[in-house]
């Protein structure tokens, strides 16, 4: 499927799904991702996932909206699909542009990559935090990295595709001294795939969550109590979007 996403031909699907639309639009992605998870130095899973599927929408001249949905990339799929969100009437499709595709730089394709290399990475994290401090009680840490195609055809004739390499470490430290236990957690990761994260960075990361949660051992309890709060722009906006901004989302105001 690597390179049919972004070379087949939108149009036959896109007549059926626009009939008596103002408009239609296709949505395909084909997912490969992995993962590792080590807790205390031992492996407890490694695997790799694949996710295919289609979806297509289609928007009346009323506004109504219908949306179908396949798990999966066979042409019955994506037939099924388009005919599930027609309506009555002529098609409104104009001839597909040649498809445009964002790609990441990488080194090496996710695939290329060895479990043992992932297994191996994660454990060198493993053992940073735990050579932080003899306090250091629990280290869990985990590994996800893939490589995830997407393309969008539309009515219009607009026709894009992306295909993302991310990967992501999470590093969870449990720090304890007597009966006293705290908790720290740090991650790192990005666009452009596993190669970037580097020996360095994992034993970085890993490194400022032991530290963080060994500091907070000697920590003091935090006041309790109603006092004014001074909030940034940053945490000042995400209160507000989550609190305002959901609410207000276009779907559920159709609904």
């Amino acid at each position: 499927m690597d390179g049919w996403l972004f070379s087949f031909d939108p149009s036959p699907l896109l007549r059926t799904a626009s009939r008596g639309a103002a408009c239609a639009e296709l949505f395909l992605e084909d997912t490969i991702a992995y993962s590792v998870l080590v807790e205390d130095g031992e492996v407890e899973s490694a695997g790799a996932q694949e996710t295919r599927g289609i979806a297509a929408r289609s928007v009346a001249t009323d506004g109504g909206v219908r949306l179908a949905a396949a798990t999966g990339l066979a042409p019955g799929d994506a037939q099924s699909c388009a005919s599930a969100v027609a309506g009555t009437g002529r098609p409104r499709v104009s001839p597909p542009s040649e498809v445009e595709v964002v790609r990441s730089v990488l080194e090496r394709p996710p695939s290329a990559i060895s479990v043992r290399a992932r297994v191996e990475l994660a454990q060198s994290a493993h053992h940073a935090a735990k050579a932080v401090a003899r306090r250091v009680a629990h280290v869990r840490v985990f590994l996800r990295d893939g490589l995830r195609r997407t393309s969008v055809a539309h009515s219009s004739g607009a026709f894009r595709g992306a295909e993302l390499a991310r990967a992501l470490l999470g590093v969870e430290v449990i720090a304890q001294d007597g009966s006293r236990v705290e908790a720290a957690f740090e991650s790192t990761g990005g666009e452009g795939g596993l190669t970037r994260l580097t020996e360095e960075t994992v034993i970085a990361t890993a490194t400022i969550a032991a530290r963080r949660a060994v500091a907070l051992l000697k920590a003091p309890a935090a006041p309790a109590g109603l006092m004014p709060v001074v909030l940034g722009a940053e945490a000042g906006g995400t209160f507000v979007h989550e609190a305002v901004g959901h609410p207000l989302e276009a779907d559920l105001i159709l609904d």
